[in-house]
């Protein structure tokens, strides 16, 4: 670079006697980059000017202009994201009771015995008292069709830092053991702004309140004769 630099400054001036004083200055001009803040520097390197101030000023935009980012999501989706936010701020049953239509509003879990969204909201506390991180994770929440929301993929992360029980078996002594469960999917049924049902599809075995009961190392062996 300073070698190219150099040939274009030497070959460009001419000093002759008769091209007088003009041509050395236009020897000089042309050894110079134009709009050039300094000709060269230590190591020989052309340090042209930039329009940076000239590309800040075109290159902004007005605020007053920029589009607004839309909300597509529905209403119902709104809500249950909300309800995700709730449960994982670790909540009293009342409170998660609030976001159903009643206590005996249907939760229907797949080869299992229906159960009811007080027996959900009680199987929380239990939860929240045996992993004090707990977490519920989703990849998607979309209203599939009016009124009923999927959402996919769910699980629950958390450390196992306390007690957990699960149903009526032996509660398991703090493990300090990192769960992450399987995937399940969840559809919500919404019936003005409640959940009305509730139906699970588990993946495995190692999801819900009995996958973090078997993941601790917790026993679901019936008694004989059961």
């Amino acid at each position: 670079m300073s070698k190219f630099f150099t040939l274009f400054s030497v070959s460009g001036k001419k000093s002759s006697k008769e091209d007088g004083v003009s041509t050395a200055k236009d020897s000089i001009d042309a050894s110079e980059p134009t709009n050039s803040t300094s000709s060269s520097s230590s190591t020989g390197r052309s340090i042209g000017k930039t329009s940076t101030h000239k590309t800040r000023r075109t290159g902004r935009k007005d605020a007053s202009k920029v589009g607004k980012i839309v909300d597509t999501r529905t209403e119902n989706e709104r809500m249950i994201e909300q309800y995700f936010a709730v449960l994982n701020s670790h909540p009293s049953a009342d409170i998660i009771l609030e976001r159903f239509t009643s206590g005996e509003a249907p939760v229907l879990l797949e080869d299992s015995d229906p159960m009811n969204a007080t027996v959900i909201a009680a199987e929380m506390q239990k939860m929240y008292a045996g992993f004090n991180d707990l977490r519920f994770n989703y990849a998607s929440i979309k209203e599939v069709k009016p009124g009923v929301v999927l959402v996919d993929d769910v699980n629950a992360t958390g450390t196992h830092t306390g007690p957990f029980q699960f149903a009526n078996f032996p509660p398991v002594a703090a493990t300090h053991k990192h769960v992450a469960l399987d995937d399940e999917r969840l559809w919500y049924h919404i019936q003005d702004g409640k959940i009305a049902k509730l139906e699970l599809c588990a993946m495995s075995s190692l999801s819900g309140p009995p996958g973090l009961y078997i993941s601790v190392g917790g026993k679901m062996d019936m008694p004989a004769g059961e």
